[in-house]
């Protein structure tokens, strides 16, 4: 096939499903009422209490206008950034990388909720399954994406963390989404199955490491998210990490009421970091640990974003959450792609956790959230 047919099959699929995208949008934007949902401006919260399909498929149904904005948003920047298009995209899932096969392996109930947000939508199973592992396609293509920023501590009144979520300005044309799913409180977007969450037994942060070795049959992450969120044992979490294979390189943040640890995660390595004589654990995007480097003569780089809190934490002398909360507020822990905010606190009485969520991008607000 000669490369000027090829474009031409490409960019026809792409300006085909352009016109798809533009009236299921249309469509949806002139469907019947939506079910009520809680009311707030900060985010969107749906109750997950049924099998894995009908809870993705009430996902797809009630956000099927927002997820259609998400996905023509998503088609622009695969063209002008990666340069690849939507048939490109699902290529790499289904034929070039053993994702798949790592997902029905690990974790086939979360394809099922998958394939119901699709079916609810009214997309392409393929389509979908794609754009939650953006990611993975980022990493494949050779173009990382550096950012996110967390904190955790340990002291008499229980053990906390925070972090900051910061993704591409293409993913914040909706507000986030909080899936309460049993005992955790998944923090996502309008398509995908999460991003980050706390439960009653732990919560999780992840930051990109791009610049480690990914591995192309490994689960990919949203799917190791659900699972850890559904360990009901410290333990039990860090087993996982340790013996589950990994798309893409993270740096893993966990805090419970039994202790806060970290990871680096990557193809040929997982390194184990506890708190310092502090008590205190941070990350960024840049590994201090795991050296399965991606390139032979990478060299670390600084981080304005460590450096942030590195100073932060040589001003205050004591921690709580009213001073993270300001701390993680201010750039450049802050900045333009910080999408969500979020401090959990696992309290030393062995209480419910307290869970404090911010929209970074509209009224910052504090919002009290309630485990069920």
């Amino acid at each position: 096939m000669t490369l000027t047919k090829k474009m031409y099959i490409c960019n026809h699929f792409s300006l085909k499903m352009s016109v798809v995208l533009l009236l299921i949008f249309v469509m949806n934007a002139c469907s019947d009422k939506k079910p009520n949902l809680p009311k707030s401006q900060d985010y969107t919260i749906i109750e997950q209490t049924d099998n894995p399909y009908n809870n993705g498929f009430k996902h797809g149904s009630i956000l099927k206008t927002e997820i259609a904005k998400q996905m023509m948003a998503w088609e622009k920047n695969l063209i002008d950034e990666m340069k690849i298009t939507f048939s490109e995209a699902i290529k790499i899932v289904y034929e070039e990388t053993g994702f798949l096969r790592a997902i029905k392996k690990y974790s086939p109930e979360l394809l099922d909720e998958i394939h119901g947000i699709a079916d609810g939508s009214g997309f392409d199973r393929k389509l979908i399954l794609a754009f939650n592992l953006g990611e993975e396609i980022y990493n494949y293509q050779n173009q990382p994406t550096e950012r996110c920023s967390n904190f955790a501590f340990s002291n008499d009144n229980g053990n906390a963390l925070i972090y900051n979520q910061d993704l591409p300005p293409f993913l914040h044309i909706n507000k986030p989404l909080i899936l309460k799913h049993k005992n955790s409180l998944i923090f996502s977007l309008p398509g995908m199955i999460g991003l980050s969450g706390v439960s009653k037994s732990l919560a999780l942060s992840c930051n990109s490491l791009p610049m480690l070795q990914m591995n192309k049959d490994g689960l990919p992450l949203v799917f190791a998210i659900r699972d850890l969120l559904t360990e009901n044992k410290h333990a039990s979490a860090i087993a996982y990490i340790n013996s589950t294979p990994f798309a893409i390189p993270q740096n893993l943040l966990l805090a419970s009421d039994n202790e806060i640890v970290g990871f680096e995660v990557s193809k040929n390595s997982v390194s184990h970091y506890t708190s310092n004589n502090k008590g205190l654990l941070y990350h960024t995007n840049f590994p201090i640990y795991n050296q399965d480097y991606k390139y032979e003569d990478y060299k670390s780089s600084n981080c304005l974003r460590f450096d942030a809190i590195e100073n932060y934490i040589q001003k205050e002398e004591g921690f709580d959450e009213e001073s993270l909360i300001k701390a993680f507020s201010t750039k450049p822990l802050d900045n333009s792609e910080t999408f969500l905010r979020f401090l959990v606190r696992y309290p030393e009485d062995k209480s419910s956790p307290i869970v404090k969520f911010v929209n970074p991008q509209k009224s910052r607000k504090v919002h009290l959230l309630k485990l069920n």
